[in-house]
């Protein structure tokens, strides 16, 4: 399917068919490209004016420099290929022009007039640029379809050319019309006029308003008149004698003859015109040779925008029109594709290494890899982002915490001798079992609360470091604050599986003690309730800051706010990180100590279990009236009229479970 950037259409029976914009407006064999203004004379202002002409001169070469790479795709990856026809006709397009000097008149004729043709002669497998003159367009048949291209020639006929001859670039569609284009040069048309009256206003003002510096004039009768001025002439006027004191017999009076203040607007105009076109073409000045108040580290950042801003979506229009009109001639499982003209530098990589490695989302040798380093020793295990520990066995990553899956054997295999209860310290009082559950509890959530204190506190810098890095280009700074969202999901994940992990099996340990059985409690019993709560945390409570993020941004944003009042929203968002974070430790180390709680009774072999809340004058009335209750061990409570297996059940939903601090207790006949 041949791209027609002129109409949509869509693909029937092998034939490229136009698609209506709207309800009576479709597209007929004589339907013409419109423009403002003639392309003669946008091509007139690059001639004519100096700053249209260094700008657009200055994407020209800047593009042609780029590199665009061909990629073929192979065993299901893609990778860089060197020697393919397609990229041999791309680098050596016709014997006239080189793939330089191409990629130069794509991107002028691009910036000037928003579209570009090039004709692909197929059988000469040559590719030509087609001269931008506003009569090239497409022609339909009765039945709306596209049959071909026709280049009004004038004199010389019409050549044309069928869609497959064709490549056709449009990179400036106009929003309001799509058949229309929208290049620069259009919105400063009227600054290009302004610009070209004042040059021909100050060019008559030198040339025919011959106006002398000032008027002397003679307070008494001369005499000689005509010898005086002869005299006065020889003595003062000329280069050689600039700067000469006056001395005359005859009183003299002067008249200055000065520009007058319109004379002199218009050479502000002229330097204003100039900043708006520099404006218009996101040209900083640094780039055009104006260095006043610039220095290498702006300088540095200027041209980093001008990489980002103007050649990469130059490029991505470019690659994208190719791997849609020209690459499918060639056959499948090849694209082309460009390198990024923004390299990343020595030390931004070395941070982002360092960041990937410490956050536990690339291993060591992934790291070294990216150096082209080799693999060493123990360098395939992640990294966590807190302590820096490792995390090798993904099934039991927390260390000496419960016993390692015998891969060997089945959890459920009533052989195991592991699952057979021992005999060990006798049953423990509920009196007992609720003054222990307290004190381990208040110190498990005094560490799950300074944990995840300390991850929100780095998640506000992160987001704050994203934000003043955006000083010099506030454009789409949310969209590049919502590329941290997935990675803050990994983070928080990760931390809430290392420490309601530790919770779970701690109190499962507990648990079966309790009921005076000794046995290892073995961590895979628990790995996917563990993984469902670090998952189900991590995602609600990233998802619920990055939604209060979003709102105030957007807010900031659409008053336009700078840099330090956006800081300020974002500290606000996370003003209440101690409160949240106790509230997020306290409800995570109930549901996972009474998940650890529950495992454990099963494998005991309770019967029944029994809510036990904590009474203190806090409780919800819900968790009051359920103190008590009992059930069989696999059935579920009745808890303000939601069935919740356990204190912490999400079931229960929020209400239920935030800030509760109940256990459950096995009922013993």
């Amino acid at each position: 399917m041949i791209f027609n950037p002129l109409a949509f259409f869509q693909k029937k029976n092998n034939e490229v068919k136009v698609k209506e914009l709207q309800s009576g407006y479709g597209f007929s064999s004589d339907y013409p490209i419109e423009a403002d203004r003639k392309i003669k004379e946008i091509f007139k202002s690059y001639r004519d004016n100096e700053t249209i002409h260094a700008s657009v001169s200055l994407i020209g070469n800047a593009f042609a420099k780029q590199e665009i790479i061909l990629m073929t795709k192979k065993n299901g990856e893609w990778e860089e290929t060197k020697d393919h026809e397609l990229l041999k006709l791309i680098q050596n397009p016709n014997p006239w022009f080189n793939f330089y000097q191409m990629m130069r008149i794509y991107a002028i004729q691009a910036t000037l007039v928003g579209e570009v043709f090039w004709h692909f002669d197929k059988p000469a497998k040559k590719i030509y640029p087609i001269q931008q003159d506003g009569k090239m367009k497409p022609i339909a048949d009765p039945y709306g379809y596209i049959k071909n291209y026709q280049h009004d020639l004038a004199d010389k006929g019409t050549q044309t050319f069928e869609i497959e001859e064709i490549i056709h670039f449009q990179t400036k569609l106009d929003p309001e019309d799509f058949y229309k284009n929208t290049p620069a040069t259009k919105s400063i048309g009227l600054l290009y006029d302004m610009d070209k009256e004042a040059r021909i206003w100050n060019g008559s003002f030198f040339k025919n308003h011959g106006m002398p510096s000032f008027l002397l004039f003679a307070k008494g009768r001369i005499q000689d008149f005509k010898s005086f001025c002869k005299s006065f002439s020889n003595k003062f006027r000329g280069v050689k004698n600039a700067h000469k004191t006056l001395m005359s017999d005859v009183e003299l009076g002067k008249i200055d003859m000065s520009i007058s203040q319109k004379d002199m607007e218009f050479y502000t105009l002229l330097q204003h015109v100039d900043k708006q076109i520099m404006k218009a073409f996101n040209i900083p000045k640094s780039l055009l040779g104006d260095v006043d108040g610039v220095n290498l580290a702006n300088a540095e950042t200027n041209k980093t925008i001008f990489n980002e801003v103007v050649i990469k979506p130059l490029l991505s229009d470019f690659v994208s029109v190719l791997n849609l009109q020209l690459v499918p001639q060639f056959g499948d499982n090849i694209k082309f594709d460009f390198i990024d003209p923004n390299p990343e530098s020595e030390e931004e990589k070395n941070k982002r290494s360092e960041f990937f490695l410490r956050n536990g989302i690339k291993t060591t040798n992934e790291v070294r890899a990216d150096y082209g380093l080799d693999p060493v020793d123990g360098g395939d295990v992640l990294l966590f982002p807190s302590s820096v520990t490792t995390m090798d066995n993904i099934e039991n990553p927390f260390g000496g915490f419960g016993n390692p899956k015998d891969p060997e054997k089945d959890p459920k295999d009533p052989k195991d001798p592991e699952d057979k209860p021992k005999k060990g310290k006798p049953k423990k009082s509920y009196k007992q079992i609720e003054e222990q559950w307290n004190k381990r509890f208040d110190k498990n959530e005094s560490l799950f609360a300074r944990s995840v204190f300390g991850y929100l506190e780095d998640q506000k810098n992160r987001v704050i470091k994203e934000i003043t890095g955006k000083k010099t280009n506030q454009k789409g700074i949310l969209e590049d604050i919502l590329g941290l969202k997935l990675n803050d999901k990994k983070l928080l994940t990760a931390l809430v599986a290392k420490i309601a992990g530790k919770i779970l099996v701690d109190e499962a340990e507990n648990a079966l003690v309790d009921i005076g059985i000794e046995t290892g409690f073995r961590f895979d019993r628990a790995s996917k309730e563990i993984e469902k709560q670090a998952k189900e945390t991590g995602f609600n409570v990233t998802d619920t800051t990055y939604k209060a993020m979003t709102a105030t941004m957007k807010d900031g944003i659409d008053l336009g706010e700078g840099v330090d009042k956006l800081t300020k929203r974002i500290q606000k968002v996370f003003d209440v990180n101690k409160k949240r974070a106790t509230l997020i430790a306290r409800t995570e180390t109930v549901r996972a100590g009474n998940t650890g709680i529950q495992l454990a009774f099963e494998i005991g072999g309770v019967k029944k279990k029994q809510w036990l809340t904590s009474v203190d004058g806090n409780e919800r009335d819900s968790h009051g009236e359920a103190n008590g209750q009992s059930v069989g061990i696999k059935e579920p409570f009745l808890v303000g009229g939601k069935a919740m297996q356990r204190p912490g059940d999400p079931a229960g939903g929020v209400a239920e479970i935030a800030n509760c601090r109940c256990r459950i207790i096995p009922l013993i006949q």
